[in-house]
């Protein structure tokens, strides 16, 4: 007995935990996504892109609510519509079936020769006849014949031992029951119908109650003389049972009222038979907008604080006319309202409540995901920031050897420069000395003039070359320290450009060759074309060329047939494998690591291409052949891009 506990113990420890046990790695989750250090100005992105997706899912999620509620009204009003519709054909069902078969009960001659004659033959045989009609309709619960003064001659009831006729001392007179009264007006062939009503026997309300309708003509003898009145009470459960609290189908409200607004059915019991119990309960007094638009049309719906109503009001005798033959005639006081009602409203407050923790769940992936997104925007921006600091890092390596180049170029005319002033100057304090020493003479006068012409002149030939790589180098040096956009001829620019490197090639076997023919006018980018020329000749010098190894790199510019510029950097070294070909403009790719290659510099030129230029720049190679890089860029590129991201 106590292993047995035991094991029922540990069983729902296992049921308690399982649940717990699944919901782990959620909790794991949230906990290191909280452990999370931020990087520095990642909260401002965050926000950002977390405000704009949650209030985009908000919109969504209202949208969807609001499509639902309507969807879910519409519904209800097609439920609702079909629900009542579907009460009323019962209900005319119902009151037609017994209209008919009791005419034919009235219509039978034995009923009037029995007032007429007192005979017992024909008391037993209409006895009988009355016993079959009840067996054969379960719905009758007492079935009477009532001579002109309201006596009852003969009854038959249904009791719960079965159907039986009241003995003589338990006959009443109903001359003061409002049916009698009603019926004893009725011309032949004219049918009352009573109110639906609790039954009333002894002056007092059956209890537990019995709903009643009351179906009763006037009878006639064999002369056609007033005989009295056959009456019978109908017992209406069967009818009442769809409207009952248990038949509440797929969360419908069924409400029978008479035509003063009480209820019929279809509320608690302690709400029913107000007009017989002396309270008010009633939809008159409860719902007063809702029974105004009862009143006011037969059939019709209403939408209101989140319910559905559809009515109908109902006349039994329209209804019973419709399955009895000509000549006869329905009379009945009251009228029937048939109302079901959907709480859409509620439904739809249940999905949304069910709706809200996946609103929350959706909010908190979205702030997943506008967590890492906003780690990877931060992280772009340093890699981008890295990248330029890289750049400029290269533009200023760039420009240290241009100095060195242009230094090494500068020293050979101005030193010659300073040669031919020195040796002038020697020349001019021999001759001012031979002044001081007596008479010059014509020869030594004319050379001296000489020497002059030949030394100035040769001074100047050299400070004009300085003069020139001067200007070059100033210019170049300018567009590489800055990204001013100007307008510049291709050529030109690119002679410019030759004549900087060359000096950085003097003591390799590697020769620079120039091609310009584009004759193309540029409005772009001078100083970007500029680093992204010489990263592609230092990395056609690093990495095409062994060291020593002789070779030849080809500038040359030009243009496409669709007016663009063309620029291209052509080695003769030893290739690029095809493995390499895909990856060689992704950052950080190199072939040289740890000898001088960061495996930036041709993912900067695609960059500086691609982004600001505006072009796009292709390379064509082989193990073996030679390496071409060619640059595809427009006249005048667009604007440069911001530098913010989100």
């Amino acid at each position: 007995m106590s292993s047995q506990a035991q094991t029922t113990g540990e069983d729902r420890k296992t049921d308690v935990r399982a649940p717990v046990a699944r919901l782990l790695p959620l909790y794991r989750l949230i906990y290191s996504a909280l452990r999370i250090k931020p990087l520095d100005g990642q909260w401002p992105v965050f926000w950002r892109q977390f405000g704009v997706l949650g209030i985009l899912l908000l919109f969504f999620w209202l949208a969807c609510s609001a499509g639902g509620l309507w969807f879910a009204r519409q519904q209800s009003e097609i439920a609702t519509r079909v629900e009542v519709e579907d009460l009323a054909d019962r209900l005319a069902t119902w009151f037609g079936r017994f209209a008919a078969q009791f005419f034919v009960e009235a219509r039978s001659p034995l009923i009037g020769r029995l007032l007429a004659s007192g005979n017992a033959t024909d008391e037993r045989l209409i006895t009988e006849r009355f016993v079959v009609t009840m067996q054969e309709e379960p719905g009758v619960r007492h079935l009477r014949y009532l001579d002109l003064q309201g006596n009852e001659l003969l009854r038959i009831d249904r009791t719960q031992t079965g159907i039986i006729p009241a003995g003589k001392d338990a006959l009443q007179n109903k001359a003061e029951r409002y049916y009698f009264t009603e019926t004893m007006k009725l011309q032949p062939g004219e049918l009352y119908i009573s109110p639906l009503d609790l039954n009333i026997e002894y002056k007092k309300i059956v209890v537990p109650w019995e709903p009643t309708i009351r179906f009763s003509t006037r009878v006639v003898g064999a002369d056609d003389t007033p005989a009295g009145a056959l009456v019978a009470n109908l017992d209406p459960q069967d009818l009442l049972a769809r409207f009952s609290l248990g038949e509440r189908h797929s969360g419908l409200d069924r409400w029978l009222l008479n035509q003063d607004g009480f209820w019929l059915a279809g509320r608690p019991s302690e709400n029913l038979w107000g007009f017989m119990l002396g309270t008010d309960f009633s939809l008159r007094k409860e719902n007063e907008t809702l029974w105004s638009v009862i009143k006011a049309s037969e059939s019709g719906n209403l939408s209101q604080s989140g319910i559905e109503y559809s009515f109908i009001t109902v006349d039994p005798g329209k209804l019973s006319s419709a399955y009895l033959s000509e000549g006869h005639k329905v009379i009945t006081p009251d009228v029937f309202h048939i109302v079901v009602a959907d709480h859409y409203g509620l439904r739809f407050l249940r999905w949304s409540l069910w709706s809200l923790p996946l609103l929350g769940l959706g909010l908190l992936v979205l702030a997943s995901v506008s967590w890492y997104r906003s780690a990877g925007v931060i992280l772009r921006r340093r890699a981008r920031l890295g990248e330029e600091q890289l750049a400029r890092t290269e533009r200023m390596a760039s420009l240290g050897e241009l100095v060195a180049g242009v230094a090494h170029e500068l020293n050979t005319p101005i030193g010659n420069a300073v040669t031919i002033a020195s040796t002038l100057q020697d020349r001019m304090a021999a001759f001012s000395r031979e002044i001081a020493a007596g008479p010059v003479r014509k020869a030594s006068f004319q050379s001296l003039m000489d020497d002059l012409g030949q030394g100035t002149a040769l001074m100047l030939s050299g400070l004009e070359r300085a003069a020139s790589l001067i200007g070059q180098f100033k210019q170049v040096a300018v567009d590489q320290t800055s990204e001013q956009r100007r307008v510049f001829n291709l050529d030109d620019y690119v002679s410019q450009l030759a004549t900087s490197i060359r000096p950085t090639f003097k003591h390799t076997p590697i020769e620079l060759d120039l091609v310009t023919r584009s004759g193309l006018e540029l409005d772009s980018y001078p100083g970007a074309l500029a680093q992204v020329v010489m990263n592609l000749v230092n990395n056609a010098v690093l990495h095409g060329f062994d060291a020593g190894e002789a070779g030849t790199i080809t500038l040359e510019s030009g243009r496409t047939e669709d007016g663009m510029a063309v620029i291209s950097v052509t080695d003769t070294g030893r290739g690029i494998p095809l493995a390499f070909i895909e990856r060689i403009f992704d950052p950080f790719f190199t072939t040289r690591s740890g000898t001088g290659g960061s495996g930036l510099g041709l993912s900067i030129v695609h960059n500086i291409v691609v982004e600001l230029l505006g072009g796009s720049v292709s390379v064509a190679s082989q193990p073996g052949g030679p390496t071409v890089f060619s640059l595809k860029i427009p006249l005048k590129p667009r604007p440069a891009p911001s530098s913010s991201e989100d």
